[in-house]
């Protein structure tokens, strides 16, 4: 009689980045990773700010090791800009997944 069992050798890898949005004077970004995961995955969390003549410059940022669930950073909302949510899941020192959200205008 044989033995059944699996083994998961990185993360499953299903996350999405949610539209950056205004809640108390403050724009924040967040994204959701699911799981579960091995231990040491990191969903790192990007708040971007369009510049006209630069790339994007990178206003929030913050990563959180876990096997499942969402972070969130926040900025102090500008008095105009036209922001997005950038997020990469991170394991074992490499990018698995990588998402982003159209812009979004803050004024």
């Amino acid at each position: 009689m044989g033995t059944a069992f699996s083994a998961q050798a990185g993360p499953q890898v299903t996350a999405q980045a949610k539209l950056p949005y205004l809640s108390g004077g403050r724009v924040y970004a967040s994204a959701t990773l699911w799981g579960p995961n091995p231990i040491g995955t990191k969903l790192c969390v990007y708040l971007n700010t369009q510049h006209p003549y630069y790339p994007d410059i990178t206003v929030a940022s913050g990563c959180k090791s876990f096997t499942a669930g969402t972070h969130k950073v926040s900025t102090p909302k500008p008095a105009c800009g036209n922001m997005t949510t950038y997020a990469a899941v991170v394991y074992d020192g490499k990018t698995k997944w990588t998402g982003s959200t159209p812009y979004k205008l803050f004024c």
